[in-house]
């Protein structure tokens, strides 16, 4: 089966009336995409082969904030809030292992995400544009090896990262290998998400690395 939306807007929760016409004001609508599609294959689902064929996104334009506490927010998304319910007593554990879930095809295409991050110091505040592909990825005991493509932008604070090469998401063996590429990187709050080391290696803002 597949799911495809197209030119969604949402307003924060509070609003009157959360879902706004795709021909709004802009300021109307913290969180928008122009396309989502996604295709999952019915007849795998039946014999529990949780494999979904393709994700596509293009043209989301979001806010993200991470608090000085570490919570996480997206405007126009309702996250929690309000009264905190009881808490439920944990589940048993299962005796069956996690089901292995896969995604054979993944494209972001044209993100924007406006970034905010409180949890560290100096705070991060940025516009991020950034696009992502993979391949046969997966999540889950025995998962094999899948492939992807990074590549964002934070204007007046890089000019490029890319990061490509394969990873496993298996529990029992997470591995990541891949070409790191950093190109017009200033020396800024951006610049402390990357590790000391990697900040030592930095020649007048670019790099290119392998990570393994």
């Amino acid at each position: 089966g597949s799911v495809e939306l197209q030119g969604v807007q949402l307003r924060p929760a509070d609003d009157a009336a959360a879902v706004v016409a795709p021909d709004a004001p802009e300021s109307s609508a913290p969180l928008k995409l122009d396309h989502l599609r996604v295709n999952v294959g019915m007849l795998p689902l039946l014999s529990l082969d949780y494999r979904v064929e393709d994700v596509t996104l293009s043209g989301l334009r979001a806010a993200l904030r991470i608090k000085e506490d570490g919570t996480f927010e997206i405007e126009g998304l309702p996250l929690g809030g309000g009264e905190t319910a009881e808490p439920e007593p944990p589940e048993a554990p299962s005796e069956s292992p996690p089901p292995l879930i896969g995604l054979a095809h993944l494209a972001l295409n044209d993100i924007v995400v406006e970034w905010t991050d409180e949890s560290v110091h100096p705070a991060v505040a940025t516009t991020v544009k950034l696009d992502l592909t993979g391949e046969d990825l997966a999540w889950g005991p025995g998962a094999g090896i899948g492939r992807f493509d990074l590549a964002l932008a934070a204007p007046g604070e890089c000019e490029r990262l890319a990061l490509a090469g394969t990873l496993r998401l298996d529990p029992d063996d997470y591995t990541l290998e891949g070409e790191l590429q950093i190109r017009g990187l200033r020396d800024g709050p951006l610049s402390h998400y990357l590790g000391p080391g990697t900040r030592n290696e930095l020649r007048d803002g670019q790099l290119d690395s392998k990570i393994a």
